[in-house]
């Protein structure tokens, strides 16, 4: 799988990034995973275990391909967002590579308008995993549906302070981020207003490269 993560990095003109823990395969050999039965008083399936460093907080979110959960980095005493891939997409090699292929490309994407990854591993269960900033706010898409909830005929302000105005200067730092990553090669390959998300502090961060 690795080496096939990395044919398909070279050909975007990115270079690879070695996981860590996650040793190489054979290309087009599927991996297994086996996700642990719950502990007594803990009916989440899910949480992560096994990992020193971080403790599982809970269920923030989840795609068609991972899920995202809020876990306490302990060493540096600050809270973060851990991705892990699903269990049953550890068996089709091509969910696995790109799981692999957005941690990799990402980690390498410098930009303010980009989320940073910050580590990357593998559950004793064998679920692929990586930890990255976490934003308190909403999706691009609910500031959107927000403003035109207002009026079905125009674009007016919303109760929580989102103009026309601000939403175009958010969508003007979104392509300043987009074309950035165009630059180091990457593209990203499901840009829509769901996978943008709108910090508390005014921030816009282009996510699920």
């Amino acid at each position: 799988i690795q080496a096939e993560v990395e044919a398909r990095l070279v050909d975007q003109s990115v270079q690879p990034t070695i996981v860590p823990g996650a040793p190489a395969e054979p290309a087009g050999t599927a991996r297994s995973t086996r996700i642990p039965a719950p502990v007594d008083g803990d009916d989440d399936p899910n949480r992560v275990r096994g990992l020193p460093r971080y403790d599982d907080l809970g269920f923030l979110g989840k795609g068609g391909m991972g899920e995202v959960r809020r876990v306490r980095d302990r060493r540096l005493g600050r809270t973060l967002a851990l991705k892990t891939i699903h269990g049953l997409a550890m068996n089709r090699t091509s969910l696995v590579a790109r799981f692999l292929e957005e941690a990799q490309a990402t980690a390498q994407l410098q930009h303010p308008g980009i989320i940073p990854i910050h580590d990357m591993g593998e559950l004793p269960d064998g679920r692929l995993w990586f930890t990255m900033k976490e934003v308190s706010g909403k999706t691009l898409g609910k500031v959107m549906a927000e403003i035109h909830a207002v009026s079905e005929n125009q674009w007016q302000t919303s109760p929580s302070g989102w103009t026309l105005r601000r939403l175009v200067d958010a969508l003007r730092q979104v392509c300043d981020a987009v074309g950035y990553a165009h630059t180091r090669g990457v593209v990203h390959r499901d840009l829509k207003p769901e996978n943008i998300m709108v910090g508390s502090h005014g921030e816009v961060l282009v996510l699920d490269w």
